[in-house]
């Protein structure tokens, strides 16, 4: 296949040539004064499916999806520093710049702060395509379909739900042979890729680096007739390239955040992504595992947000869990996403799924699916064949979370989230390992579809509810609600405040109206 090279790799590659010692900057800017753009117009700056999902889910716009100010960015390549890439969620730029240019930057007014990202001491920048063919284990198995059968997403492709209507953006490493291989023949018939970008080269062709992006796509979209169908292969995908296979450093992380705030753009439904960071080739001191907090890193900021603008983000756990290491790293340790363990073919702990809790001490993973021996494509071939990594139980679960969106259009992110984990397979004991469980998607949706059809609606703000005791308090609702048990079962029906008997300790959903609430009682 023709290598593919873009007119802003050789600017990029030129800049590098002649530079003094270039290093690569994170920075900040102090705000986004006259840039331009008006929170009253959002259409200049997100796609209408974009405000469709904010608009949906009652989700306001605000400065965080502008764009930052173009004036400011140029204040800051006067210096002579080169621009690579802008963020609108971080309102920051990730600029080449050397010593002298850097600090120049630092003094300009529009900048708040300065973090270096990738340093001046690291090899030359690699932004040449490395072919990698991924590990893989033999199978004698003819049960391509297992990993679908464990978490029960079958049951909703045969009820229809597969995904269609869902847009799914898959953040990884690159995606040979999704182009050419007969898996993918019914994803390119119905032009189901709708958008493509590769943040490193700066390229549209997501094609000719790497193929772990290519097994993590099959595990959702992948069909072989009789043998094996992905976990959404109805979905649309938009496929994004973050990471360097040549290196680790800093700015890979960032990278994810550019590709995230694309997703939103364009109007994502589902980010899956089987990256994570817990060291970096310069061994960046802040990589250590009391950081893993959520707000630490600005990726696990950025995937708390993508939550925040309506998408429901699935991140690997990680696959450190015999070595050193052993805990996630970010963005798996963000708040409000779902972080994804793996298990075998028997539903037990894959002895190399990274181990939780975050660093603040909530329960991480939160779900698991197959992550031994997991089905995928081969990215030349086009054959099945097995291989292991949370890498693959991440989009095994979000093509579940893609179909069930496919017939639950109108639940918001919060809601669903809390129905997977309080209905996984041990909601009422997680751990640090398998989170609350496998997921169950019947089970979820059995639960949620009732919601879906009443009439009544809620603000998600409006309702509080909390236990004293065994006393059940609730405020900001006075309608008719349902307590509900992790195995389904309703224990009690009301309206207003209600005491229980012998009321078990554990997790409960409180359904009112079209919303879902999770409680805890201990």
């Amino acid at each position: 296949m023709k290598r593919f090279i873009s007119i802003s790799i050789l600017i990029i590659a030129g800049f590098l040539a002649g530079a003094k010692n270039p290093a690569m900057y994170f920075i900040y800017l102090s705000d986004k004064a006259d840039n331009g753009y008006d929170l009253a117009h959002p259409e200049m700056f997100l796609s209408q499916r974009a405000l469709d999902r904010r608009a949906r889910l009652g989700i306001q716009v605000d400065s965080t999806d502008m764009p930052v100010t173009k004036a400011y960015i140029n204040q800051v390549t006067t210096t002579g520093a080169q621009l690579f890439h802008s963020s609108r969620w971080m309102n920051g730029l990730l600029i080449w710049a050397d010593n002298e240019q850097i600090n120049v930057v630092k003094n300009l007014d529009c900048v708040d702060s300065v973090d270096m990202i990738r340093p001046s001491s690291a090899s030359k920048f690699n932004i040449k395509s490395k072919v990698k063919k991924e590990k893989t284990n033999d199978s004698e198995t003819s049960q391509w379909d297992d990993q679908n059968r464990q978490i029960n997403v079958q049951k909703l492709h045969q009820a229809g739900f597969r995904g269609q209507g869902i847009l799914t953006a898959v953040i990884d490493c690159g995606y040979i042979g999704v182009d050419q291989t007969s898996g993918f023949d019914s994803l390119r018939r119905r032009n189901g890729i709708t958008d493509t970008y590769d943040f490193i080269r700066k390229s549209n062709n997501v094609y000719d680096y790497h193929s772990h992006g290519t097994s993590v796509l099959s595990t959702m979209a992948y069909i072989v007739p009789n043998e094996f169908t992905g976990s959404a292969p109805d979905a649309d995908y938009c496929l994004y390239i973050t990471e360097n296979n040549n290196e680790e450093y800093l700015y890979e992380s960032d990278l994810w955040i550019l590709a995230a705030e694309r997703a939103d753009s364009i109007g994502a439904d589902v980010i899956t992504s089987s990256l994570g960071y817990f060291y970096t080739d310069d061994e960046d001191p802040r990589f250590v595992y009391a950081n893993m907090n959520g707000t630490f890193f600005r990726a696990s900021l950025a995937a708390q947000m993508s939550s925040q603008k309506g998408i429901l983000t699935l991140i690997a756990a990680g696959n450190e869990g015999n070595n050193d290491w052993r805990y996630i790293g970010t963005p798996a340790d963000a708040k409000d996403i779902l972080t994804v363990g793996g298990v075998d073919m028997y539903g037990e702990h894959s002895s190399f799924s990274s181990y939780g809790p975050s660093a603040d001490g909530r329960i991480k993973p939160d779900i698991c699916a197959r992550a031994t021996q997991s089905t995928v494509s081969d990215c030349y071939s086009g054959e099945l064949k097995t291989s292991n990594g949370t890498s693959f139980a991440t989009p095994v679960a979000a093509g579940m979370v893609t179909s069930l969106l496919s017939a639950l259009p109108n639940v918001d992110t919060e809601t669903l989230r809390n129905v997977i984990c309080s209905t996984a397979s041990q909601c009422d004991k997680p751990n640090d390992s398998l989170g609350y469980g496998i997921p169950d998607a019947w089970k979820v949706y059995s639960m949620l579809k009732d919601v879906q059809e009443t009439d009544e609606t809620t603000a998600e703000s409006d309702i509080k509810a909390w236990f004293e005791g065994n006393v059940l308090r609730i405020s900001g609702y006075g309608g008719m609600y349902e307590l509900i048990d992790c195995g389904g079962k309703v224990v009690l029906r009301g309206i207003g405040d209600a005491g229980l008997d012998d009321m078990q300790s554990g997790i409960y959903f409180l359904k009112c109206g079209n919303k879902v609430v999770k409680l805890v009682h201990k």
